[in-house]
């Protein structure tokens, strides 16, 4: 069975990081693309709050909060409703440490970060499950005439669920910022067949992001994967979002 984590949702917008547009916060909050992270991270004393809409044939409404806590270092919370056959709900959290760049100063404009996600479902019908899983991402700035930023990386995962299940997702992606408030992207999440079962697709993503002002950005796109089930997932769907940050500093 596909988990339910690595539905078709994506991340709502930049936020207060570097480079200016090229990162959001992903499904589960930390800074990203759709459902991947990036080697990127927000401003200390910072936060941005994000929410999606996904239209497939079923709901789902995540909500997310991500706080920068130090030069490198975020963590956050989420938490979002699933409108489908056995309403479900998620929590999570997660956490994020990006390298310091002093570190990596032999390649230039390249990041490292690794980080760790939580994720517990409760759903009507009496199933629960719980995911773990740890990561390391690299992510790399081209500033030619438009910022473009490649993302790799993978994550170990483990499932909790009527027993447990492990193994390894390979995921990338691309941002460039082709004007000074707009990003278009994509992405990929490679399946594990002892996660998701067999047969079960890749997820992919891509969109675009514009940002009417510095703390605000909307985002519009397609994604598959929205549905559960390996070959019953839905193609492509339509989704929405929006994401606000803002400094707490003093």
């Amino acid at each position: 069975m596909k988990r339910l984590a690595l539905l078709g949702i994506v991340a709502a917008a930049p936020a207060a990081a570097v480079p200016a547009r090229g990162e959001g916060l992903t499904l589960t909050g930390e800074t990203g693309v759709g459902r991947s992270p990036q080697a990127l991270a927000l401003k200390p004393m910072s936060v941005a709050v994000a929410a999606d809409y996904v239209a497939s044939e079923d709901i789902f409404l995540p909500l997310r909060a991500e706080f920068g806590l130090i030069e490198g270092l975020e963590v956050g919370i989420n938490y979002w409703f699933m409108d489908t056959t056995d309403n479900a709900t998620q929590w999570g959290l997660n956490a994020k440490y990006v390298l310091p760049a002093e570190l990596l100063e032999i390649v230039e404009n390249l990041s490292l970060a690794g980080g760790i996600r939580y994720q517990s479902q409760s759903h009507d019908g009496g199933y629960d499950a719980t995911y773990t899983n740890v990561y390391l991402v690299a992510t790399y700035v081209l500033e030619q005439r438009i910022t473009v930023t490649p993302s790799l990386g993978f994550t170990y995962e483990i499932q909790g669920i009527d027993k447990d299940e492990s193994g390894v997702r390979i995921f990338g992606s691309l941002l460039a910022n082709v004007m000074p408030n707009l990003a278009i992207g994509a992405e990929f999440i490679l399946a594990n067949e002892d996660l998701d079962g067999d047969d079960a697709d890749s997820s992919l993503w891509f969109g675009a992001r514009f940002s009417p002002k510095d703390n605000l950005t909307l985002q519009a796109g397609v994604l598959n994967n929205a549905n559960v089930g390996g070959n019953d997932t839905a193609d492509y769907c339509l989704h929405l979002g929006a994401q606000y940050s803002f400094s707490i500093a003093r």
